[in-house]
């Protein structure tokens, strides 16, 4: 809740009204009245951005899609709201889905596949991590070189 929001009571109706306008699951009560009201949406604080970050500069912006088989069964996660959700439950780290999929431990870097929305294929997690460290390892050799012109 934000700082000036206010707690009403609505009836049963109005309730209805406003969970058949949800355009997502992500979307509260008051983004909905403020569309249904052409109200501005309100800006979303720092703490608020969505997607995850991970080590070595990975991110993956919401709607990412992650997948893992085991035992000939595929199980499909999304990232939304700083979480992998998978099967109802949130996972704070790519390894806990993962482990969470396999039943034991699991390195969910080298286990799972990610499609995020800008991708038009599906690839291991790992590889964005290598090439994300890459494009780093070469803007500093970059940077470096440039100090000596």
């Amino acid at each position: 809740m934000t700082k000036n929001s206010k707690t009403i009571e609505i009836d049963l109706e109005i309730y209805r009204l406003i969970e058949i306008n949800r355009s997502s699951f992500d979307e509260t009560e008051a983004d909905i009245l403020r569309r249904l009201l052409d109200l501005p949406p309100l800006k979303k604080q720092e703490s608020e951005k969505r997607g995850m970050s991970l080590r070595n500069g990975v991110v993956l912006p919401d709607g990412t899609l992650l997948r893992g088989t085991h035992n000939g069964a595929e199980h499909q996660a999304e990232v939304r709201g700083g979480w992998i959700l998978l099967n109802g439950k949130r996972y704070k780290s790519p390894s806990g889905a993962a482990t969470a999929i396999r039943g034991y431990s699991e390195d969910g870097w080298r286990f799972l596949k990610v499609k995020r929305p800008q991708d038009s294929e599906w690839i291991l997690l790992d590889q964005l991590r290598n090439k994300e460290t890459i494009i780093r390892k070469r803007r500093l050799s970059e940077e470096e070189l440039s100090e000596f012109d």
